[in-house]
C-alpha cells in the first residue's frame, strides 16, 4: 500500500511539472481580428530613389529622422522629418575612435538619448541629441556577456531577446543579468517541440512603450502579439492574444523555422503610450517574390490589452519599415517599390 501511494505521489508530480512546464503562459486560440475602424489611405511622397541601404529601423527624435540601414559604411542616417531631405550619416563603421567595427545593429531612444546595439560584439552605445551630429563619442557604453540579437532599454534596464538560449534576458544598467523569461508561446495547434523556442527566437520582435512601463513583442511568422512588464527585477506576462498560428517546418533542413505554408504577419512595429501599430504582411512563405521582399499593405492598431482597434489600408502599398510622429499625428512609412526604388513617404493619423 506504501508503495502504491509513493508510485502515485510520484505520478501526480510528475504531471504537475510536465503541465506547469508545457503551459507556463496558457495555450492561445487564435482570434478573428476585428477591427472598429478601417481607414484607406495614399501617402504623399516626400523622398524617392533613397540610395543609402534598405532601412531596418526608424525613430523620430525633435525634428529628425534618424535610420539605421543595412548600410555597411554607417550606422545611421539622418533625415529631415519635415521634407524628407537628406542631411548626413553618422557613426562610421571602422576601427577608429568612436566607431562600430562592423554592420548590423538596433536603435532605440528614450526620449532625446539615442542606444545602438550592435549584436557582433554585444556591446551598447549611448549617445545624446543634438550632440552626437557634432560629436560621436558616446556618452557611455555597456557590454553584455550573453550573444543577443536585440538589446533596448526600459527604465533604468536592457530587455534582450537572445540568439539561441532563454527567451528575454533582463539586465540591469551597467549590464549585469538579473533574471530571464523562458516561456514560448502555443497556439492550440501547435506541437509542444524544442523547435518552438528556434522559431520564436528567429521571428519576435519587441518594442518598448514610451512610458517604460511595459514592453511588447510580436512575430513575424504567425500574427501573435504579447504584453509584458518588469516587475520586481522580474518580467511577466501582461496580455497575450493570438490570430493567425505560425507554422513550422518540419523538414530536417529548416527545424524551427517558417513552413512555406505559413503567413507571415507583423513585419515591423512601433509604439505609443496608447497604441501598438504593426505592418501586417499576410503573404504565405511560398508566395514571397524572387527577391524576397516582405512587404505590406496595411497598418494593424491594437491597443495594450491587445484588442483591435484600427486597421490602415495604404494604397499600392509595399512598406517594410515605419514609424510614429506623435507630434506631428503622422507615419512616415519607407517603401520598396515593384521596381526595387526605395522611398519615403507619410500620412496623417
Amino acid at each position: 500500500m506504501k508503495r502504491i501511494l509513493k508510485l502515485f505521489t510520484a505520478i501526480s508530480i510528475f504531471v504537475t511539472i510536465v503541465a506547469s512546464c508545457s503551459n507556463d503562459s496558457s495555450l492561445i486560440e487564435a482570434e478573428e481580428l476585428d477591427f472598429k475602424e478601417v481607414i484607406k489611405v495614399d501617402p504623399i511622397m516626400l523622398q524617392s530613389n533613397i540610395s543609402i541601404g534598405e532601412f531596418a529601423n526608424m525613430i523620430i527624435i525633435d525634428s529628425l529622422l534618424i535610420v539605421n540601414t543595412y548600410n555597411r559604411e554607417y550606422v545611421i542616417h539622418v533625415f529631415d522629418k519635415r521634407n524628407g531631405s537628406f542631411i548626413n550619416n553618422f557613426l562610421k563603421i571602422g576601427n577608429g575612435p568612436g566607431e562600430f567595427i562592423s554592420s548590423g545593429f538596433r536603435i532605440s531612444n528614450i526620449g532625446k538619448m539615442l542606444y545602438v546595439y550592435s549584436p557582433s560584439v554585444n556591446l551598447m552605445r549611448r549617445y545624446h541629441f543634438p550632440e552626437l551630429l557634432t560629436n560621436s563619442i558616446p556618452k557611455e557604453e555597456v557590454s553584455f556577456k550573453e550573444d543577443s540579437r536585440i538589446i533596448v532599454p526600459i527604465k533604468s534596464n536592457y530587455i534582450a531577446s537572445t540568439y539561441y538560449k532563454e527567451r528575454f534576458l533582463l539586465y540591469d544598467h551597467l549590464g549585469k543579468r538579473l533574471s530571464k523569461y523562458d516561456s514560448f508561446p502555443r497556439f492550440f495547434n501547435d506541437d509542444d517541440s524544442s523547435d518552438l523556442r528556434t522559431f520564436y527566437l528567429n521571428y519576435q520582435l519587441i518594442n518598448v512603450k514610451p512610458d517604460q512601463t511595459k514592453f511588447c513583442s510580436t512575430t513575424l511568422a504567425g500574427s501573435l502579439i504579447q504584453v509584458f512588464n518588469i516587475n520586481n527585477g522580474a518580467i511577466e506576462l501582461v496580455k497575450q492574444k493570438g490570430f493567425e498560428p505560425p507554422i513550422i517546418s518540419k523538414s530536417k533542413e529548416k527545424r524551427g523555422f517558417a513552413d512555406k505554408e505559413c503567413i507571415l504577419g507583423f513585419r515591423h512595429i512601433r509604439v505609443t503610450d496608447e497604441y501598438i501599430y504593426v505592418l501586417y504582411c499576410g503573404t504565405k512563405v511560398k508566395d514571397l517574390n524572387k527577391n524576397k521582399d516582405i512587404v505590406s499593405s496595411n497598418i494593424y492598431v491594437f491597443d495594450w490589452n491587445c484588442k483591435p482597434i484600427k486597421k490602415y489600408e495604404i494604397k499600392d502599398g509595399r512598406a517594410t519599415c515605419f514609424c510614429i510622429d506623435e507630434q506631428d499625428q503622422k507615419i512616415l512609412l519607407y517603401s520598396i517599390l515593384e521596381d526595387g526604388e526605395a522611398t519615403l513617404s507619410y500620412f496623417k493619423l
